[in-house]
């Protein structure tokens, strides 16, 4: 059922009209994320099972309280979006409501190289921040294969990995704090691993609830110098299982390099298929991706 006008003038009140739409065309690109089936459905010329009622796009944490606001008063659902480079339908508005896209609100706030810690907001693009951060000497070290096309807010939403979480960890390791709007519209902000006597940490419970607590606004970061060089090296293993083996054997002897994958047969014969030089801008494909982490 559409919103009721009412409504939608509400909404821009909230954001300005030019950011809330109920387009046909915007309709059909929120109904989804990159979940397969979406996409066969798509192809298929088959139309979206659970569009949403409307899009809006806020600019600042205090847009976002008003539309939360607006929306929990008329009971209509919320939808937090970040890039919608998910695969597992985790935005497709099965109960319609209103998309609350939040990638405008992508500002890096400040970096403390003295304390190592960036204030950014949720709706940064990860490959934006990580250069970002990279002119100035540091990194997040997060690297998942999304990484040009999710954002700080679906990392943290999603309990995100990295290609190199052997060293780094994941997301969850790398929150200082969140900063989020509730269900009644009101901006909060839990931090994790307080000091002794300082009470509990309270970020990991909002790290992987999906969207379905609150809008993560923005987060405090913990950040690690840049390396000042990167080596890559590969092993090839007769079999699987002593490739398993090896990676056991490795990380049991403390050694913590930053990216540890084991790839099967298929997997090894694609990474062979080019040449691969001594830098970054020689490597193919994956290659290259894993270069760049």
């Amino acid at each position: 059922m559409a919103p009721g006008a009412g409504l939608l003038k509400d909404l821009g009140r909230a954001v300005g009209e030019a950011a809330v739409s109920t387009d046909a065309a915007d309709l059909l690109a929120y109904s989804r994320d990159l979940w397969p089936r979406a996409l066969i459905l798509l192809r298929s010329g088959r139309p979206a099972a659970h569009p949403p009622d409307a899009i809006v796009w806020p600019s600042t944490v205090e847009q976002v309280r008003k539309v939360v606001r607006v929306l929990a008063s008329a009971g209509v659902p919320i939808v937090p979006f970040g890039a919608g480079s998910g695969v597992c339908g985790g935005t497709v508005p099965v109960r319609g409501g209103v998309v609350v896209d939040m990638k405008r609100l992508s500002r890096i706030r400040s970096v403390d190289p003295e304390a190592r810690l960036a204030d950014v907001e949720a709706g940064i693009i990860g490959e934006d921040l990580e250069r970002s951060l990279a002119r100035s000497g540091f990194t997040l070290g997060h690297f998942p294969s999304s990484m040009y096309c999710s954002s700080l807010g679906g990392w943290i939403a999603t309990r995100s990995a990295g290609q190199t979480s052997t060293m780094y960890g994941k997301i969850e390791d790398m929150v200082s704090e969140i900063g989020f709007v509730a269900a009644d519209g009101e901006t909060l902000v839990v931090r994790g691993r307080p000091g002794r006597g300082q009470g509990p940490g309270l970020c990991q419970l909002l790290v992987g609830t999906e969207g379905t607590c609150a809008l993560i606004t923005d987060a405090r970061l913990r950040i690690r110098p840049a390396p000042e060089a990167r080596r890559f090296r590969a092993l090839r293993f007769a079999d699987l299982e002593r490739g398993v083996d090896g990676v056991r054997k490795l990380m049991q002897a403390g050694v913590r390099p930053a990216v540890v994958r084991l790839y099967d047969a298929l997997d090894s014969v694609l990474l062979r298929s080019g040449p691969v030089g001594d830098g970054a801008a020689d490597a193919p494909g994956l290659l290259r991706s894993a270069a760049r982490a």
